[in-house]
C-alpha cells in the first residue's frame, strides 16, 4: 500500500529532502526554461535514485504549491511521513538509548518534544527543525487541533521533516502518563511557571518538554500532569515569545547542559 502524497517547494527545502530522504521522493517538477546550472544538484540526486523529473510551466507549479508560495521553480512530490503509535515511538527511543551506551561513558538521556494542539504549520515546521538540530529523540503531537504534516510544514522545517520520529496520540493525558511511567521528567513551558529554565537540571534523566497551543497555552489538566512548570526569563517590555521560539530556547538549553555533562570531567 502506498503512502498518501504531498508536495514541498523551494530550492533549498527540496535539495535537503532529496539529500536525506530520497526514497520518499516520487517526482520532481521544475519550471520550464530554468538554466541547467540552477537545478544540476537536484538532477544528479534524482538520476542516482531513479526519481523522475518533469519540466512544467509556471501555472502548473503555482497550482501545486499555491499561488503565493515562493517555490523558486522547484516542487517535489513526496510520500508523506507516517505517524508512529506511542508504543512504536517509545520503543524506538529506548532502542536508540540502549545502542548508544558504552561501558566508560557518562549517561546520555533522551529528550522528547511534546506538542499540545500546535495549529500553525510554520510553528510546527520550525519546532521539527529545532528538534532535529539539537538531536531530540522524538516528537509527540495530538490528533486534535494539530497542524497536519503538509508541504507548508516541510517548507518551514527546511527539509528536516521525517528525520525525527513523530508520534501521534489520541489521548494526550494518557501519553503523558506513559512518559512518566518510562522515567521521563515532564517539563511544561508556561508564563506562570515557578522555575526559570536556567535553574532546571536537564541532564539527570529523560526529559519531555511540553509546549502548549499558540493562543491558549497549556491546558489546565496538562499543566497539572507536568512535574515542573518553567518560564523563560525576558525583558519586561516583552510579554511572551512565539511557541516555536520558546521550544527552541528550552531545546537548546537541554542540548547545552547535556553536552557539557557528557564532555566534562
Amino acid at each position: 500500500m502506498t503512502m498518501p502524497t504531498d508536495f514541498i517547494y523551494g530550492k533549498h527545502p527540496v535539495l535537503d529532502f532529496l539529500a536525506h530522504s530520497p526514497k520518499r521522493a516520487e517526482k520532481l517538477y521544475l519550471r520550464q526554461g530554468m538554466p541547467a546550472k540552477v537545478f544540476q544538484d537536484a538532477r544528479a540526486i534524482c538520476e542516482s535514485h531513479a526519481i523522475p523529473i518533469q519540466f512544467v510551466p509556471e501555472p502548473k507549479l503555482a497550482s501545486v504549491a499555491g499561488r503565493k508560495a515562493n517555490h523558486q521553480g522547484f516542487v517535489l512530490k513526496i510520500a508523506t511521513v507516517p505517524y508512529l503509535s506511542l508504543e512504536e515511538g517509545l520503543a524506538l527511543v529506548a532502542n536508540a538509548q540502549e545502542s548508544s551506551k558504552t561501558a566508560d561513558a557518562k549517561p546520555s538521556y533522551p529528550a522528547i518534544l511534546v506538542l499540545e494542539e500546535i495549529e500553525d504549520p510554520h510553528n510546527l515546521g520550525a519546532m521539527i527543525r529545532t528538534a532535529t538540530a539539537v538531536g531530540l529523540s522524538g516528537i509527540i503531537v495530538s490528533s486534535s487541533r494539530q497542524a497536519p504534516l503538509s508541504g507548508a510544514v516541510m517548507k518551514a522545517s527546511a527539509g528536516t521533516l521525517g528525520q525525527v520520529p513523530i508520534i501521534r496520540v489520541d489521548e494526550f493525558s494518557d501519553a503523558l502518563e506513559a512518559l512518566k511511567d518510562r522515567g521521563f521528567h515532564l517539563t511544561g513551558l508556561s508564563m506562570k511557571g515557578s522555575h526559570s529554565i536556567w535553574d532546571l537540571e536537564m541532564n539527570e534523566g529523560p526529559m519531555a518538554f511540553v509546549i502548549g497551543n499558540e493562543g491558549a497555552g497549556l491546558r489546565k489538566k496538562t499543566a497539572e500532569q507536568c512535574d515542573f512548570l518553567v518560564h523563560i526569563p525576558m525583558d519586561a517590555r516583552v510579554e511572551s515569545l512565539n511557541a516555536s521560539v520558546s521550544a527552541s530556547v528550552i531545546c537548546y538549553e537541554w542540548a547545552r547542559q547535556s553536552r557539557f555533562a557528557t564532555t566534562s570531567d
